[in-house]
């Protein structure tokens, strides 16, 4: 079901040998059983909310903030995946957090994230269990809301002026362990 021109494939940091793999999906008619195997663990992956997400990048970190927990042994929450939506929120509620970011049962817009060792994939096998148009990555642009990322990161009006949306989002992530926002 994968066409690699749809599918985004990023290295992370190489103490953990993983790289992460992101789709972007729309008009998506089986959310609610695609939560349903997503929480019980029968599909390995992450299911993220596209209208919060402005770019690949703000995924990418908050992959990489992931692995890093999960190869250091320093995950708050129990899964990678988990994990992941988890650090794409500034909130230190793990709770608040999953329900933010993850799937909603009438989502129709979808981003579907993998983890995988350098040399596999099982994007594929994830993406063949969701009812929906796979669709580049760009199309974010048209899914994003722009107004629901700022007042989800607690981007101001002056800031939003003054930087683009991606850098204010991608430091926030960055920092959201450091620094309460």
């Amino acid at each position: 079901m994968s066409d690699d021109l749809n599918v985004f494939c990023e290295e992370l940091d190489s103490c953990t040998g993983l790289r992460i793999s992101i789709a972007l999906l729309r008009n998506v008619e089986n959310s609610k059983d695609v939560k349903a195997k997503v929480m019980s663990g029968s599909l390995q992956c992450a299911v993220i909310k596209a209208s919060l997400i402005v770019d690949p990048c703000q995924v990418v970190v908050a992959a990489n903030r992931a692995a890093i927990g999960l190869s250091t042994g320093t995950m708050v929450t129990r899964s990678v995946y988990t994990e992941l939506l988890f650090n794409l929120s500034i909130s230190k509620n793990i709770s608040q957090s999953l329900i933010k970011f993850g799937v909603h049962e009438d989502d129709q817009d979808i981003l579907v994230a993998t983890f995988d060792k350098q040399d596999a994939s099982s994007i594929d096998s994830v993406l063949s269990e969701i009812v929906g148009r796979l669709v580049p990555l760009s199309e974010l642009r048209n899914i994003c809301d722009r107004k629901l990322v700022c007042k989800s990161y607690k981007v101001g009006d002056l800031e939003a002026k003054t930087t683009t949306l991606l850098d204010s989002v991608v430091s926030r992530i960055a920092t959201s362990e450091f620094v309460s926002h």
